[in-house]
Protein backbone atom coordinates (compact mmCIF):
# COMPACT_ATOMS: atom_id res chain seq x y z
CA UNK A 1 0.00 0.00 0.00
CA UNK A 2 2.60 2.04 0.72
CA UNK A 3 3.34 1.91 -3.30
CA UNK A 4 0.57 3.25 -3.91
CA UNK A 5 0.54 6.09 -2.00
CA UNK A 6 4.20 7.11 -3.56
CA UNK A 7 2.63 6.53 -6.74
CA UNK A 8 -0.38 8.80 -6.30
CA UNK A 9 2.35 11.51 -4.29
CA UNK A 10 4.38 11.52 -7.88
CA UNK A 11 1.52 11.90 -10.00
CA UNK A 12 0.07 14.73 -7.76
CA UNK A 13 3.66 16.52 -7.95
CA UNK A 14 3.79 16.20 -11.63
CA UNK A 15 0.28 17.53 -12.79
CA UNK A 16 0.43 20.63 -11.37
CA UNK A 17 3.61 21.26 -12.93
CA UNK A 18 2.18 19.96 -16.55
CA UNK A 19 -0.93 22.13 -15.55
CA UNK A 20 1.04 25.37 -15.67
CA UNK A 21 3.18 24.55 -18.56
CA UNK A 22 -0.07 23.78 -20.61
CA UNK A 23 -1.90 26.82 -19.33
CA UNK A 24 1.52 28.79 -20.59
CA UNK A 25 1.43 27.24 -23.46
CA UNK A 26 -2.31 27.52 -24.40
CA UNK A 27 -1.46 31.71 -23.48
CA UNK A 28 1.15 32.11 -25.82
CA UNK A 29 -1.07 30.09 -28.51
CA UNK A 30 -4.31 32.26 -27.97
CA UNK A 31 -2.24 35.49 -27.84
CA UNK A 32 -0.53 34.86 -31.53
CA UNK A 33 -3.47 33.66 -32.87
CA UNK A 34 -5.36 36.91 -31.60
CA UNK A 35 -2.42 38.68 -32.81
CA UNK A 36 -2.66 36.96 -36.19
CA UNK A 37 -6.89 37.60 -36.58
CA UNK A 38 -6.14 40.92 -35.58
CA UNK A 39 -3.30 41.90 -38.91
CA UNK A 40 -5.09 40.01 -41.11
CA UNK A 41 -8.38 41.61 -40.00
CA UNK A 42 -7.02 45.14 -40.48
CA UNK A 43 -5.12 44.21 -43.88
CA UNK A 44 -8.17 43.51 -45.57
CA UNK A 45 -10.63 46.62 -44.26
CA UNK A 46 -13.16 43.48 -43.04
CA UNK A 47 -12.07 43.67 -39.07
CA UNK A 48 -11.02 46.21 -36.89
CA UNK A 49 -13.36 48.35 -34.44
CA UNK A 50 -14.41 51.89 -33.74
CA UNK A 51 -11.39 52.63 -31.98
CA UNK A 52 -9.38 51.90 -35.17
CA UNK A 53 -8.64 55.43 -36.76
CA UNK A 54 -7.83 54.01 -40.21
CA UNK A 55 -11.12 51.70 -40.13
CA UNK A 56 -12.95 54.06 -42.73
CA UNK A 57 -9.65 54.00 -44.83
CA UNK A 58 -9.28 50.15 -44.63
CA UNK A 59 -13.11 49.81 -45.49
CA UNK A 60 -12.65 51.45 -48.42
CA UNK A 61 -10.14 49.51 -49.77
CA UNK A 62 -12.35 46.97 -49.31
CA UNK A 63 -15.52 48.32 -51.20
CA UNK A 64 -12.83 49.57 -54.06
CA UNK A 65 -11.86 46.07 -54.14
CA UNK A 66 -15.35 44.68 -55.33
CA UNK A 67 -15.17 47.01 -58.57
CA UNK A 68 -13.08 46.12 -61.34
CA UNK A 69 -9.55 46.99 -61.48
CA UNK A 70 -8.71 48.97 -64.50
CA UNK A 71 -6.32 47.44 -66.47
CA UNK A 72 -4.18 49.36 -69.35
CA UNK A 73 -4.46 47.58 -72.71
CA UNK A 74 -1.27 48.28 -74.93
CA UNK A 75 -1.24 51.14 -77.18
CA UNK A 76 -1.93 49.09 -80.88
CA UNK A 77 -4.47 46.71 -78.99
CA UNK A 78 -7.06 49.33 -78.01
CA UNK A 79 -10.11 50.05 -79.82
CA UNK A 80 -10.97 53.79 -80.22
CA UNK A 81 -13.17 55.37 -81.91
CA UNK A 82 -13.12 58.82 -82.68
CA UNK A 83 -16.47 60.26 -83.42
CA UNK A 84 -16.70 64.37 -85.31
CA UNK A 85 -19.04 66.10 -83.42
CA UNK A 86 -17.86 69.53 -84.33
CA UNK A 87 -19.11 70.15 -87.80
CA UNK A 88 -15.57 70.33 -89.28
CA UNK A 89 -15.03 67.97 -92.39
CA UNK A 90 -12.54 65.91 -91.48
CA UNK A 91 -11.86 66.24 -87.84
CA UNK A 92 -12.70 62.91 -86.92
CA UNK A 93 -10.29 60.96 -89.43
CA UNK A 94 -7.35 63.64 -88.20
CA UNK A 95 -7.80 63.23 -84.54
CA UNK A 96 -7.96 59.48 -85.13
CA UNK A 97 -4.60 60.23 -87.60
CA UNK A 98 -3.00 62.08 -84.81
CA UNK A 99 -3.34 59.19 -82.27
CA UNK A 100 -2.34 56.53 -84.77
CA UNK A 101 1.10 58.46 -85.26
CA UNK A 102 1.18 58.46 -80.97
CA UNK A 103 0.76 54.28 -81.14
CA UNK A 104 -2.95 53.82 -80.87
CA UNK A 105 -3.03 51.94 -84.36
CA UNK A 106 -6.28 50.37 -83.46
CA UNK A 107 -8.07 53.88 -83.66
CA UNK A 108 -10.94 55.14 -86.79
CA UNK A 109 -12.62 58.00 -87.29
CA UNK A 110 -16.31 58.09 -87.89
CA UNK A 111 -19.52 59.99 -87.83
CA UNK A 112 -20.50 61.70 -84.25
CA UNK A 113 -23.43 63.30 -83.10
CA UNK A 114 -23.47 66.73 -82.89
CA UNK A 115 -21.29 68.47 -79.64
CA UNK A 116 -20.18 71.99 -78.31
CA UNK A 117 -17.06 70.59 -76.28
CA UNK A 118 -14.84 67.38 -76.82
CA UNK A 119 -15.14 64.13 -74.61
CA UNK A 120 -13.78 61.38 -73.98
CA UNK A 121 -15.86 58.25 -72.76
CA UNK A 122 -15.04 54.76 -71.61
CA UNK A 123 -16.43 50.97 -71.05
CA UNK A 124 -16.17 50.30 -67.50
CA UNK A 125 -12.55 48.85 -66.15
CA UNK A 126 -11.14 51.73 -69.30
CA UNK A 127 -10.58 54.65 -66.97
CA UNK A 128 -7.20 54.46 -67.34
CA UNK A 129 -7.27 53.72 -70.94
CA UNK A 130 -9.14 57.07 -71.86
CA UNK A 131 -7.14 58.99 -69.68
CA UNK A 132 -4.03 57.96 -71.49
CA UNK A 133 -5.58 59.02 -75.08
CA UNK A 134 -6.66 62.19 -73.39
CA UNK A 135 -3.47 63.05 -72.88
CA UNK A 136 -2.27 61.73 -76.13
CA UNK A 137 -4.53 64.19 -77.79
CA UNK A 138 -3.56 66.99 -75.38
CA UNK A 139 -7.24 67.23 -74.11
CA UNK A 140 -6.13 67.83 -70.89
CA UNK A 141 -9.14 70.20 -69.73
CA UNK A 142 -11.44 66.90 -70.52
CA UNK A 143 -12.21 64.73 -67.63
CA UNK A 144 -12.74 61.45 -69.07
CA UNK A 145 -16.32 59.58 -68.24
CA UNK A 146 -18.06 56.37 -68.36
CA UNK A 147 -19.76 55.72 -71.74
CA UNK A 148 -23.29 56.65 -72.23
CA UNK A 149 -26.23 54.55 -73.33
CA UNK A 150 -26.60 55.22 -76.64
CA UNK A 151 -22.98 56.25 -77.59
CA UNK A 152 -23.13 59.35 -79.03
CA UNK A 153 -22.36 58.49 -82.69
CA UNK A 154 -24.44 58.80 -85.95
CA UNK A 155 -23.96 55.25 -85.74
CA UNK A 156 -24.15 53.56 -82.24
CA UNK A 157 -22.66 50.42 -84.08
CA UNK A 158 -19.72 51.81 -84.69
CA UNK A 159 -18.55 52.10 -81.22
CA UNK A 160 -20.34 48.73 -80.10
CA UNK A 161 -17.13 47.51 -79.71
CA UNK A 162 -14.90 50.71 -78.71
CA UNK A 163 -13.29 50.74 -75.62
CA UNK A 164 -12.62 54.38 -75.64
CA UNK A 165 -14.88 56.69 -77.56
CA UNK A 166 -13.79 60.78 -78.36
CA UNK A 167 -16.17 62.83 -79.39
CA UNK A 168 -14.64 65.69 -81.34
CA UNK A 169 -15.83 69.34 -80.31
CA UNK A 170 -15.33 72.34 -82.30
CA UNK A 171 -13.04 73.21 -79.26
CA UNK A 172 -10.57 70.51 -80.43
CA UNK A 173 -8.10 70.58 -83.22
CA UNK A 174 -5.91 67.90 -83.86
CA UNK A 175 -3.52 70.14 -86.06
CA UNK A 176 -3.22 72.31 -83.25
CA UNK A 177 0.01 71.87 -80.52
CA UNK A 178 -1.22 71.67 -77.25
CA UNK A 179 -4.41 71.87 -77.66
CA UNK A 180 -6.50 71.23 -74.40
CA UNK A 181 -10.38 71.15 -75.56
CA UNK A 182 -12.67 73.33 -74.00
CA UNK A 183 -10.41 76.52 -74.54
CA UNK A 184 -11.83 77.65 -77.96
CA UNK A 185 -8.47 76.65 -79.91
CA UNK A 186 -9.52 77.14 -83.19
CA UNK A 187 -6.99 76.38 -86.71
CA UNK A 188 -7.66 76.14 -90.17
CA UNK A 189 -11.43 75.37 -90.60
CA UNK A 190 -12.45 72.94 -93.69
CA UNK A 191 -15.81 72.53 -95.10
CA UNK A 192 -18.68 72.25 -92.57
CA UNK A 193 -20.41 68.99 -92.58
CA UNK A 194 -21.01 65.43 -91.12
CA UNK A 195 -17.91 63.72 -92.82
CA UNK A 196 -15.45 62.34 -90.31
Amino acid sequence: MANQTRSRSSRAAATPQNSATMGVILVVVAFVVGLLLLVKGGSDGAGGGGDNPTGAQSGAKATTSTEPVPLTTPKASLAVVVGNGSGIQGRAKATADKLIAAGYTAAKGVDGVQTTASRVMYVLGAEDDATAVAEALGLTAVTPETMPNPIPLKNAADGATARVVVLVGPDFNPAATGSTGGTGTTGATGATGAGN
